[in-house]
């Protein structure tokens, strides 16, 4: 019996396999680093990591990231969320992050 993953699991278990493939590649038998994330599976994988964080309300944010540089724009409800988008962004793959969000 296969059992399919639904939802935000089956994403995350995308990206995962993807970061893990873009950031080694096997050359001549030996793992080596690879290009950096695609702007692309970083704006993926930082809505994902909105979804996931039990600090953040994601709805609200909206993503656009450039040459790995994530940009965060909307509304969130306190500094704390503030705080945790911004690490969250980090935690998608962003080499930076500008955090536009408003405190409401």
């Amino acid at each position: 019996m296969q059992v399919k993953p639904i939802g935000g699991a089956r994403r995350t278990a995308i990206y995962f396999v993807t970061i893990v493939m873009t950031l080694f590649i096997p050359l001549n038998g030996i793992w080596a680093a690879a290009s950096p994330l695609t702007d692309c599976t970083i704006h993926y994988a930082v809505e994902d990591e909105f979804f996931w964080s039990p600090f953040v309300n994601g709805e609200d944010i909206q993503v656009r990231v450039e040459e790995g540089k994530a940009t965060l724009t909307g509304t969130v409800g306190s500094l704390r969320e503030f705080k945790a988008a911004t690490e969250n962004a980090y935690d998608g793959g962003a080499a930076s992050v500008n955090n536009r969000l408003i405190v409401q």
